[in-house]
């Protein structure tokens, strides 16, 4: 087991300043050690995080607070097991998420009139059911498994803009 980073850098400064207040020129006579300034220790520590390689992407608006779904606009994040609750008006049961792998989130749903439905699709895929007024689309924004963003939106036109 190494000395941990910060440890390791801290332990180089205190030396490095160690080393410095002890070369100073003057008289041989005299050794008080110097008092330590913001100076002597103005060494940069290493990140312990690493440094981003893109703009991160923007959590999901509603994050994962599944009820603001009921109406058919959110935007989430999910994972296999979550649960959907639709208003009565989409006539449909909840939407359950089954599955979410690299290539796709899967989901079922029940219909209010009897029969089942089931769809999957990749990342920036889209999920449609119901029909008429009753119709929601289901935008597979992103994919970072175990969890998945989804954009809920009523009707048949696809993802809107958050």
């Amino acid at each position: 087991m190494g000395v941990p980073p910060l440890l390791g850098a801290a332990a180089a400064a205190l030396s490095l300043t160690t080393l410095v207040a002890g070369c100073r020129g003057g008289d041989e006579s005299s050794h008080q050690p110097q008092p330590l300034t913001s100076q002597t220790l103005a060494m940069p520590f290493p990140s312990t995080t690493p440094s981003p390689t893109g703009t991160p992407s923007p959590g999901p608006a509603d994050g994962a607070n599944l009820a603001a779904c009921r109406e058919g606009r959110c935007e989430v994040r999910v994972r296999a097991g979550d649960q959907i609750e639709l208003a009565q008006h989409f006539e449909a049961g909840p939407l359950v998420i089954t599955d979410v792998t690299p290539e796709h989130v899967s989901m079922r749903w029940t219909f209010t009139g009897g029969g089942m439905g089931a769809g999957d699709a990749g990342p920036q895929g889209t999920i449609m059911f119901g029909g008429g007024g009753t119709m929601l689309t289901v935008h597979i924004v992103r994919i970072a498994v175990p969890t998945a963003t989804l954009r809920l939106s009523p009707g048949g036109s696809g993802p809107e803009p958050r």
